[in-house]
């Protein structure tokens, strides 16, 4: 069969791009060589002639941090494993600055990146921001082992990295030492499950969350309620170590809960897990953890958190992170993680008791009010509603004329707004809290003890002088009677 002209040439073109197709097409990105500043977990370096500082409150730091300073500020408590260096010497900044040179310069860019990124997968390469980028939600880095992702923020020396609630994930292979981001100016991150090395333009701030990477500075760097900040490793891992976790059972309120993590596969492997569980009911692990456990490992094997006791019925997220060392990459794992989620039942909620007392009785145009104590409460939570009635409404039937909803946190004595009445009576208070998931509402009623106001009418009341006039009228009045009968 002959083939017509222009088909066989579309063919022959077909075939053509068939051999140049490439399924793994080479991009752009390239780690750079972070050479005397690789070390370093965290690092505040300088902007000529200022030092750059590093402050850390509350957190840990697992790995080495330096500063061009003469010290680092630990206003504690704030655990560092690492060695502390202060001031870093020449070479230290210079590797920093030929790294932070390298990335800006890597072009092309791969993709043009704006928004949140939330809900984002992203593949290797260098994935640019013309301006600054706010960033929330889930972040997805997909790629192998040897994947390289460079993110470039801001350009000119104008954009910063603001990060609220951005949780960044590994997937198919790829690994934290591999990610980079490059910011123009400074990076601030807050409640967040952040992956890479941040070289920024100016300060990089860390408040709350997990952060396996680096922080390194152009000026300082400021470590808050960070549990852990850890280091990407020295080089990647070669794939061997596995690292799975499994929480505890579900309980019942009242009973201890723990994490379980596996380290297989690792060679020699040294470092620490540390553990931090979020909840009740965070389903994102956003703000600080409510409890945290460190622990020192050495070797493969089982290692159990710390246990910690619930006093909140509901959903509990742990996250669990290896450090890494020098022969084994640093591994992270998510929030809502596979077997990382546990539900701690009330098995059956608290009776609170709540007691009332109106304020006492009050002439026409005085302000009422009613005070209601909770107490016997398991952490309550929830609101008491205070309802008024009347005047006069002895069974508390019509609508109620006055509302007033106060929110509960915790037993104590929670009083209503006041209430001014315009008419004389008896007025009825009736009070209630809602309950919560912990513990159970009440149901009090019309006429309860202590919860009748009496209000009483004004009766008008003479001046002195008022009486005088008074008397002296009354006065005239009888002499002028008295006349008139005489005539």
């Amino acid at each position: 069969m002959k083939v017509k002209g222009k088909y066989f040439s579309l063919l022959v073109a077909a075939g053509f791009a068939a051999l140049l197709y490439d399924p793994f097409p080479t991009l752009a990105a390239v780690a750079p060589s972070l050479g005397a500043a690789a070390s370093y977990t965290v690092l505040g370096t300088n902007s000529t002639p200022i030092a750059g500082t590093v402050t850390c409150t509350t957190s840990t730091i697992n790995g080495k941090v330096g500063t061009t300073f003469t010290s680092i500020t630990n206003t504690g408590p704030c655990v560092i494993t690492g060695t502390i260096d202060a001031p870093v010497g020449g070479p230290v900044v210079a590797a920093f600055n030929t790294a932070y040179s390298n990335l800006d310069s890597q072009n092309p860019c791969d993709t043009i990146q704006s928004g949140t990124l939330a809900g984002v997968t992203l593949p290797p390469g260098v994935h640019c921001f013309t301006a600054g980028a706010a960033l929330t939600g889930l972040l997805t880095l997909n790629g192998p082992s040897t994947g390289i992702w460079v993110f470039k923020i801001g350009t000119s020396g104008t954009g910063g990295l603001a990060g609220t609630s951005f949780q960044v994930v590994m997937a198919g292979g790829g690994q934290a030492c591999n990610v980079y981001w490059r910011t123009a100016q400074a990076a601030a991150m807050t409640d967040s499950n952040f992956i890479g090395t941040i070289l920024a333009g100016t300060a990089i701030t860390l408040t709350r969350g997990n952060y396996v990477g680096r922080a390194l500075a152009t000026t300082n760097v400021t470590v808050t309620d960070v549990q852990p900040m850890t280091f990407a490793g020295a080089g990647c891992s070669t794939g061997a170590t596995t690292f799975s976790t499994q929480a505890s059972p579900g309980v019942v309120l009242g009973a201890a809960i723990s994490d379980t993590a596996t380290l297989s596969g690792g060679v020699t492997p040294t470092g620490a897990i540390t553990w931090n569980l979020y909840g009740p009911n965070n389903g994102f692990c956003t703000g600080a953890a409510i409890f945290t456990s460190f622990l020192p490992i050495s070797g493969n094997g089982i290692y159990v958190s710390g246990s910690f006791t619930p006093v909140l019925a509901g959903t509990y997220r742990w996250i669990a992170n290896y450090s890494g060392d020098v022969n084994n990459a640093p591994i992270a794992t998510a929030c809502n993680d596979a077997n990382e989620t546990m539900v701690v039942s009330n098995g059956g909620a608290v009776t609170t008791v709540l007691t009332t007392q109106a304020s006492p009785g009050v002439a026409l145009g005085a302000a009422i009010f009613d005070t209601a104590t909770l107490s016997g409460g398991a952490a309550p939570t929830g609101t008491i509603t205070f309802n008024l009635y009347g005047p006069n409404d002895a069974t508390c039937t019509g609508a109620a004329i006055f509302t007033s909803a106060v929110p509960v946190s915790g037993n104590g004595a929670y009083p209503s707004a006041s209430f001014t009445p315009t008419t004389a009576g008896t007025y009825r208070w009736i009070a209630n809290y809602s309950g919560d998931a912990n513990n159970v509402g009440t149901a009090n009623a019309c006429n309860a003890v202590n919860e009748n106001v009496v209000i009483a009418a004004i009766i008008p009341t003479l001046s002195e002088w008022a009486m005088i006039m008074m008397a002296a009228l009354l006065v005239l009045f009888g002499v002028a009677g008295i006349r008139r009968h005489a005539m």
